[in-house]
């Protein structure tokens, strides 16, 4: 992600809960990112900072479909993880 101001995916202008049809398959479409002369402790790395932004990722679906619960579990999640990431924090409002 080198976006490091997101609003364009919340505009007035963008169609209504088109993340929820365009994200998920974007997220089928990743693959492992090739890292080359890479030890096991980077890709381990390098995957676990990947599923963070996958739960947060998942979290946003779950917020836009209505389901604070599952939102709320994940967000929590993230947080924990994270929660001195500035992309996280400018999401969910943390200062």
């Amino acid at each position: 992600m080198t976006d490091d101001q997101p609003r364009i995916e919340y505009a007035a202008w963008v169609r209504p809960k088109e993340i929820t049809r365009t994200l998920p398959a974007l997220l089928a479409l990743h693959t492992d990112a090739p890292l080359e002369r890479a030890g096991e402790g980077f890709r381990g790395a390098v995957n676990d900072k990947w599923q963070q932004l996958r739960l947060f990722y998942e979290a946003g679906l779950h917020a836009y479909n209505g389901n604070r619960k599952a939102w709320a579990k994940d967000v929590d999640q993230v947080m924990r993880e994270d929660g001195d990431n500035p992309y996280y924090r400018w999401f969910v409002g943390a200062r």
